[in-house]
């Protein structure tokens, strides 16, 4: 049974604190790292392999992560991932080449995904059904925050005190979890009540449960659908004619459109079901996309940006949601971690295939695949909804 809200307080502190500061170190890091490797004159094939080994820890062993914090709880895992990860950020600051920093991104990768699955893990441990959207939304909203501050931060060290001291900032990052797991995280759960004294069934036996499988690849696509408009909003917008500061606006409408309706979601929750609210979030992406290659106004765009930042905002907390509440008992955490390996392959792949296949087909109908793409998900979560509901 979740614990009662004021009890849990500590725990779920330790939680948000644990996975914003995973997002700072993850984002911090990939920035710092590809800074540092420019002064070390790198090209741009030896700053693409950097900046995916981010993603190759994640991707290759997100399920056995996942398993792990089922087996022996959240607090163990996540802090020993996080000690390795301080110490894979100094090693830069105190040796820099191209090894060092590329041992940085694999474990500052190795922590997020830890991190990540750990925190969600916890939360929708932690919170009673009514609740858990609500408060995985607010989780989303504080990492957002913890990754932006981030970048804003670590630029200025960067400018100020140089690359060797960026890293050395940045390794106290995973110091600030580790304080919090140590301090606050000492009611983090374990394993669940209901968990079984040993794990039953494959992961395949999992992708063949066919709505945990629906659920998963809707999970998956949601950031493909925010990383492919991060990667094509400046290339429309030079197309354009746009300045940077319009630009940036457009696309900061559509973060901080996200930020907003995640902040909202305990409010949302009440007066409109999960698969309610996910049929709504697809459709407004899904229009969003629709629409964009046939405007040029950047006020109409920034309307379009937000209308999708709001829909990438209240699906993700949603989602995770209904994974946990749908996941075999004591499993929880494997189904994260198949979720999270979906997501940082898509997310590796979807701009190469965008890109590479613009350039044959063009732009616009690439646009408008992803918007059907999106009218799909849209079309699965009514199906779900109806089928719940009946």
């Amino acid at each position: 049974m979740p614990a009662a809200l004021p009890a849990a307080l500590p725990a779920l502190l330790a939680a948000f604190i644990v996975s914003a500061c995973g997002h700072a170190l993850y984002n911090g890091s990939r920035m710092i790292v590809s800074l540092m490797a420019i002064t070390l004159e790198a090209g741009p094939a030896t700053l693409g392999a950097l900046g995916a080994l981010g993603g190759l820890l994640p991707t290759l062993f997100g399920v056995p992560l996942g398993r792990l914090i089922d087996r022996v709880g959240v607090a163990r895992p996540v802090m020993g991932s996080l000690v390795l990860a301080a110490l894979g950020i100094l090693a830069p600051g105190l040796w820099p080449s191209y090894w060092t920093l590329a041992l940085a991104s694999l474990l500052a990768g190795l922590a997020f995904m830890m991190g990540i699955i750990g925190a969600n893990k916890a939360v929708a441990m932690l919170t009673s059904p009514e609740r858990r959207a609500g408060q995985l939304g607010w989780l989303s909203a504080t990492s957002s925050i913890g990754g932006s501050a981030a970048l804003m931060a670590l630029g200025y060290a960067v400018d100020h005190y140089g690359h060797r001291a960026s890293f050395m900032l940045t390794a106290l990052v995973p110091a600030v979890s580790c304080l919090a797991l140590a301090t606050l995280g000492r009611s983090l759960p374990r394993r669940g009540p209901d968990a079984p004294a040993q794990r039953t069934g494959s992961t395949m036996d999992l992708w063949r449960d066919a709505p945990l499988r629906r659920m998963l690849l809707l999970s998956a696509v949601v950031p493909v659908a925010n990383d492919t408009f991060s990667f094509l909003m400046p290339i429309i917008a030079s197309n354009l004619g746009w300045s940077a500061t319009l630009t940036g606006i457009v696309m900061g409408s559509a973060l901080g459109a996200a930020m907003l309706a995640r902040a909202l979601l305990p409010w949302t929750t009440r007066v409109m079901r999960p698969w309610t609210l996910l049929a709504v979030s697809f459709v407004a992406i899904s229009g969003a996309y629709l629409l964009m290659p046939v405007v040029e106004h950047p006020l109409l765009m920034a309307v379009l940006a937000l209308t999708m930042g709001l829909g990438t905002g209240m699906a993700p907390p949603v989602l995770s949601a209904l994974l946990y509440e749908d996941s075999p008992p004591g499993r929880q955490g494997e189904v994260f971690g198949m979720r999270g390996s979906l997501q940082f392959a898509l997310a590796a792949g979807a701009p190469l295939a965008v890109g590479a296949l613009g350039t044959f087909v063009g732009l616009s109908p690439m646009i408008w695949a992803m918007g059907f793409a999106m009218s799909w998900a849209a079309r699965v979560s009514f199906r779900e909804r109806a089928r719940r509901a009946g």
